[in-house]
């Protein structure tokens, strides 16, 4: 008698989940990642100080007044307030550059956030490192992560308006350092790396072992995920049958004078009917099981390749041996 149809395309469609698990887990192994970038980056990053080859360029009392007037003109601020945020002493104290953050904001009723209505950013003082001039979003970079300054104004004519300014710079007698050999890798890192850092190098490199390329979990579970939908509809397929054997196997018992199905029935028990309408949740079960067992053994072997090689060596003996035993 041949095999139900069912039996055949689910005994295909479960078998091919396998595959894709070692595909999946494979693809998106996340034990040697870290371990192989962070060697590569080792071997090829070059760190240089270059502390003492910096220079501030621009950082003019012309620029203060400058800003300080486009401050005056656009913000409506009373007399009291209106005074010069940006001062010679500010500069002169923040290693000759600054940059600022200006920000106008309107007040919204009943909600967390306010609305920004215009943002603007200046910067003073150029950084220049051996004659050139350093890359304006590596001064950003580097500038906020020291903040030297922060106003909230209100706006004299409007109550629902303030004005935000953040005045960022980087510091004096800072360790900064140059970083060569990193844009090969910049694709296995989740954070950018600039061309200049803060030291010490030390530092650096803590930083970019913990910036390693990080395994896309999203797209890993994504493929867990279609790898139990496969279990499920082949595990479903496969149980089929079992429901069409379950519509005759009343009278089979019947045939052999054992009305068992009477009985349960009788003690509140409809089994047949409990069995008929369950394989779906058979199903299910099996292939989140399955699911589980196989990802949990397949990732384990793919991540620990010794023991995998081991442990193939002993299944191929066994069956050598068995062969031998009983087939020769």
């Amino acid at each position: 008698m041949a095999p139900p149809a069912s039996l055949i395309i689910g005994s295909i469609i479960s078998g091919l989940s396998i595959p894709a698990i070692i595909f999946n887990e494979y693809y998106y192994r996340d034990t040697t990642y870290e371990a192989l970038y962070s060697n590569k980056i080792n071997k090829n990053i070059k760190l240089t100080d270059i502390s003492n080859n910096i220079e501030v360029q621009g950082s003019t009392i012309e620029n203060i007044s400058v800003l300080n007037n486009i401050i005056n003109t656009n913000f409506s601020l009373s007399e009291e307030t209106k005074l010069n945020l940006i001062t010679p002493k500010l500069l002169n104290d923040n290693n000759n550059n600054l940059y600022i953050s200006i920000s106008k904001k309107q007040i919204v009723k009943d909600s967390i956030d306010d609305i920004e209505l215009i943002s603007n950013k200046y910067s003073i003082g150029i950084i220049t490192i051996e004659g050139k001039n350093m890359d304006p979003d590596n001064y950003i970079y580097l500038a906020k992560q020291n903040k030297v300054s922060f106003y909230k104004i209100n706006d004299i004519s409007n109550n629902n308006i303030y004005y935000e300014i953040n005045i960022y710079s980087i510091p004096k007698n800072k360790n900064i350092i140059r970083v060569e050999g990193i844009n090969d890798y910049m694709k296995y890192l989740d954070k950018k790396v600039y061309d200049y850092e803060f030291g010490p190098a030390k530092l650096i490199m803590e930083n970019i072992k913990y910036k390693t390329y990080k395994v896309n979990k999203t797209a890993k579970n994504v493929g867990r995920i279609i790898t139990f939908f496969l279990l499920f509809i082949g595990l479903t397929l496969l149980i089929f049958p079992i429901k069409s054997l379950l519509n005759e196997y009343t009278n089979i018992l019947n045939s052999f004078g054992l009305p068992i199905n009477d009985i349960l029935n009788g003690l509140g028990l409809p089994i047949n009917n409990i069995l008929k309408y369950s394989y779906y949740s058979i199903s299910l079960i099996l292939s989140i099981l399955l699911t589980i067992l196989l990802t949990m053994i397949i990732s384990f072997f793919i991540n620990n390749t010794a023991i995998a090689l081991i442990f193939m060596g002993l299944f191929m003996g066994i069956i050598l041996y068995l062969k031998n035993k009983f087939f020769s």
